[in-house]
């Protein structure tokens, strides 16, 4: 019998066929909002069509561009899944808001399910051009924010201290280690001590900025 997905340990997925929870969490969501960007676009090519369409279009610009830039942040998702998965599509594209675009998919995801969600913060760190390859701390930490999630609220933070960046999330303890197999794809992160059941991770303070 599968194990519930609140006790589920996440994994990454690989070319056996695994699938990673991340995926499984925030594809319905990308399914969602690829096919409201394409009826949005069908609806502008509708008024481009139509006869003295023109000036409506003009009046609609911002939502081609809307479009434009939520197109492009859900590409950048799917590539990295795909490079969770063994593939690297990013290749040297990067992309600073990565935090915030898989934060906010994972939290549509959890919506979906019916949990409560803590709020993200006004504004996320932005991920820094060096780090790593681009996909692994924002798959990382948006796969433990989905963890932390299901196990109850969320209830994690992201902050600068003593030159390095702490995520730290309430686990619970049947899921709390299997944050160390996650955290293998992060060289130079370490965990730090924590005796009030949260779970802290310490991360290069290069790699946010």
């Amino acid at each position: 019998m599968p194990e519930p997905a609140a006790h589920r340990i996440p994994g990454p997925a690989d070319k056996a066929g695994r699938t990673d929870v991340l995926s499984e969490a925030i594809l319905p969501v990308l399914l969602h909002e690829l096919a409201n960007v394409t009826q949005n676009l069908t609806g502008l090519h509708s008024i481009l069509s139509m006869d003295g369409g023109g000036a409506l279009f003009a009046q609609r610009q911002g939502d081609l561009v809307r479009s434009g830039q939520l197109a492009e942040d859900l590409g950048w998702a799917m590539a990295v899944l795909g490079s969770a998965c063994g593939e690297n599509l990013l290749l040297t594209r990067r992309e600073p808001r990565g935090l915030s675009i898989l934060f906010n998919l994972v939290q549509k995801a959890c919506r979906r399910e019916g949990l409560a969600v803590q709020p993200c913060p006004p504004e996320l760190p932005l991920l820094a051009s060096g780090c790593l390859d681009g996909w692994q701390l924002p798959w990382t930490l948006a796969t433990l924010l989905l963890q932390a999630t299901r196990d109850g609220g969320g209830d994690w933070s992201l902050t600068a201290h003593g030159g390095r960046w702490i995520f730290s999330w309430r686990a619970h303890p049947s899921t709390g280690g299997a944050a160390a197999q996650l955290v293998e794809r992060l060289p130079g992160a370490e965990f730090t001590p924590a005796g009030d059941g949260r779970v802290r991770l310490a991360l290069p303070g290069d790699w946010l900025r």
